[in-house]
Protein backbone atom coordinates (compact mmCIF):
# COMPACT_ATOMS: atom_id res chain seq x y z
CA UNK A 1 0.00 0.00 0.00
CA UNK A 2 1.34 3.63 -0.83
CA UNK A 3 2.07 5.61 2.19
CA UNK A 4 1.19 8.99 0.99
CA UNK A 5 2.68 11.64 3.30
CA UNK A 6 1.25 14.48 4.84
CA UNK A 7 3.14 18.13 3.86
CA UNK A 8 2.77 21.37 5.44
CA UNK A 9 1.54 24.15 3.55
CA UNK A 10 3.27 26.61 2.29
CA UNK A 11 6.37 24.34 1.17
CA UNK A 12 9.30 24.68 3.09
CA UNK A 13 12.73 22.93 3.02
CA UNK A 14 13.35 21.91 6.60
CA UNK A 15 14.78 18.32 7.04
CA UNK A 16 11.58 16.40 7.53
CA UNK A 17 10.00 17.46 3.95
CA UNK A 18 13.71 17.07 2.68
CA UNK A 19 13.73 13.65 3.62
CA UNK A 20 10.15 13.12 1.96
CA UNK A 21 10.92 14.88 -1.57
CA UNK A 22 14.40 13.30 -1.64
CA UNK A 23 15.48 9.90 0.18
CA UNK A 24 17.02 10.84 3.45
CA UNK A 25 20.09 12.10 2.92
CA UNK A 26 23.05 14.28 5.77
CA UNK A 27 24.61 15.54 2.56
CA UNK A 28 21.68 16.89 1.21
CA UNK A 29 20.50 18.51 4.23
CA UNK A 30 23.61 20.05 5.41
CA UNK A 31 23.85 21.79 1.35
CA UNK A 32 20.56 23.01 1.81
CA UNK A 33 21.53 24.46 5.59
CA UNK A 34 24.33 25.96 4.25
CA UNK A 35 22.85 27.98 1.32
CA UNK A 36 21.63 31.52 2.05
CA UNK A 37 17.68 31.56 3.82
CA UNK A 38 15.79 29.37 1.00
CA UNK A 39 13.55 31.79 -0.29
CA UNK A 40 9.53 31.51 0.11
CA UNK A 41 7.71 28.58 -1.77
CA UNK A 42 4.54 28.44 -3.64
CA UNK A 43 4.89 24.57 -4.35
CA UNK A 44 6.59 21.75 -3.71
CA UNK A 45 8.01 22.04 -7.43
CA UNK A 46 9.79 25.28 -6.46
CA UNK A 47 11.43 23.66 -3.56
CA UNK A 48 12.72 21.14 -5.41
CA UNK A 49 13.88 22.99 -8.44
CA UNK A 50 15.72 25.04 -5.80
CA UNK A 51 17.29 22.34 -3.87
CA UNK A 52 18.67 21.03 -7.05
CA UNK A 53 20.37 24.06 -7.76
CA UNK A 54 21.68 24.17 -4.94
CA UNK A 55 23.03 20.36 -5.55
CA UNK A 56 24.31 21.86 -9.15
CA UNK A 57 26.23 24.45 -7.78
CA UNK A 58 28.53 22.26 -5.72
CA UNK A 59 32.22 21.57 -7.34
CA UNK A 60 32.16 18.38 -9.23
CA UNK A 61 34.64 16.57 -6.86
CA UNK A 62 32.44 17.61 -3.63
CA UNK A 63 31.89 14.12 -1.69
CA UNK A 64 28.37 15.39 -0.76
CA UNK A 65 27.29 14.38 -4.52
CA UNK A 66 28.12 11.04 -4.62
CA UNK A 67 26.28 10.78 -1.05
CA UNK A 68 23.64 12.17 -1.94
CA UNK A 69 22.96 10.14 -4.60
CA UNK A 70 24.01 7.06 -2.86
CA UNK A 71 21.25 8.21 -0.51
CA UNK A 72 18.77 6.25 -2.80
CA UNK A 73 18.50 2.66 -1.86
CA UNK A 74 20.22 -0.15 -3.91
CA UNK A 75 16.95 -1.19 -6.59
CA UNK A 76 15.95 -5.07 -5.00
CA UNK A 77 16.95 -4.07 -1.47
CA UNK A 78 15.37 -5.00 1.50
CA UNK A 79 16.13 -2.27 3.84
CA UNK A 80 15.27 0.64 2.90
CA UNK A 81 14.74 3.97 4.72
CA UNK A 82 11.66 6.14 3.04
CA UNK A 83 8.26 4.75 3.05
CA UNK A 84 8.31 5.62 -0.52
CA UNK A 85 11.28 3.30 -1.35
CA UNK A 86 9.69 0.54 0.77
CA UNK A 87 6.20 0.90 -1.55
CA UNK A 88 8.81 0.89 -4.38
CA UNK A 89 11.20 -2.36 -3.60
CA UNK A 90 7.34 -4.17 -2.61
CA UNK A 91 5.98 -3.80 -5.54
CA UNK A 92 8.71 -5.32 -7.38
CA UNK A 93 7.51 -8.68 -9.00
CA UNK A 94 8.88 -12.34 -8.51
CA UNK A 95 12.41 -12.87 -9.89
CA UNK A 96 13.27 -8.84 -10.65
CA UNK A 97 14.70 -8.23 -6.88
CA UNK A 98 16.90 -10.86 -7.63
CA UNK A 99 17.96 -9.35 -10.91
CA UNK A 100 18.25 -5.43 -9.84
CA UNK A 101 20.60 -7.10 -7.43
CA UNK A 102 22.64 -8.59 -9.66
CA UNK A 103 22.20 -5.76 -12.03
CA UNK A 104 23.53 -3.47 -8.70
CA UNK A 105 26.89 -5.30 -8.41
CA UNK A 106 27.94 -4.67 -11.86
CA UNK A 107 27.04 -1.48 -12.25
CA UNK A 108 28.80 -0.42 -8.72
CA UNK A 109 32.31 -2.65 -9.24
CA UNK A 110 31.93 -0.92 -13.24
CA UNK A 111 31.57 2.57 -11.53
CA UNK A 112 32.89 2.68 -8.22
CA UNK A 113 30.47 5.11 -5.95
CA UNK A 114 27.95 5.17 -7.70
CA UNK A 115 24.27 3.42 -7.51
CA UNK A 116 22.54 2.23 -10.07
CA UNK A 117 19.09 4.03 -10.00
CA UNK A 118 16.74 3.72 -12.96
CA UNK A 119 13.48 6.61 -12.66
CA UNK A 120 9.83 4.78 -13.93
CA UNK A 121 7.87 7.29 -16.41
CA UNK A 122 4.43 5.46 -14.64
CA UNK A 123 5.56 6.48 -11.13
CA UNK A 124 4.22 9.89 -9.39
CA UNK A 125 3.99 11.13 -6.16
CA UNK A 126 1.66 13.79 -4.56
CA UNK A 127 4.75 15.85 -4.72
CA UNK A 128 5.24 15.53 -8.38
CA UNK A 129 1.64 15.45 -9.17
CA UNK A 130 -0.43 18.64 -10.66
CA UNK A 131 0.27 21.91 -9.10
CA UNK A 132 2.02 20.11 -6.31
CA UNK A 133 5.48 19.84 -7.17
Amino acid sequence: MLVVPILPHPPSATPAVLNILFEPSAALRSVVAAAAPPPEFATYAELVEWATARIADLPRDDPRLLDILSAHPRLGATAVDSAASRDEQASLRAGQADELRTLNELYERTFPGLRYVWVSVSHSTPARGAGGG
